[in-house]
């Protein structure tokens, strides 16, 4: 899963395993495209759009992108989507 702390200017990277959706079909890195949405409680926004990593997905914020990140709480929501489907949300975390 994402990372819960890290610091402004490091490079960040995690992987999200395939799972299955609430029709129990499969979603897996062949057929969907998977984001982070990613905001502050201070207005700042990011989206990270995973790369295929196995059956799964691999995220990585850059370290210049990670130096704009104000100091505070962040949230964030994951979601899948295949072409003319519906999205559908794989987790997200708030505090």
């Amino acid at each position: 899963p994402i990372p819960s702390k890290f610091t402004a200017g490091d490079k960040i990277s995690w992987e999200l395993a395939s799972g299955v959706n609430s029709s129990d079909e499969s979603v897996t890195s062949t057929d969907y495209t998977c984001k982070y949405y990613i905001r502050s409680l201070n207005g700042g926004a990011l989206t990270v759009t995973g790369t295929s990593y196995g059956l799964g997905w691999e995220f990585v914020i850059s370290a210049s992108d990670s130096a704009t990140f104000d100091k505070g709480i962040w949230k964030y929501q994951s979601i899948a989507s295949k072409a003319g489907l519906v999205k559908g949300k794989i987790s997200s975390f708030s505090s």
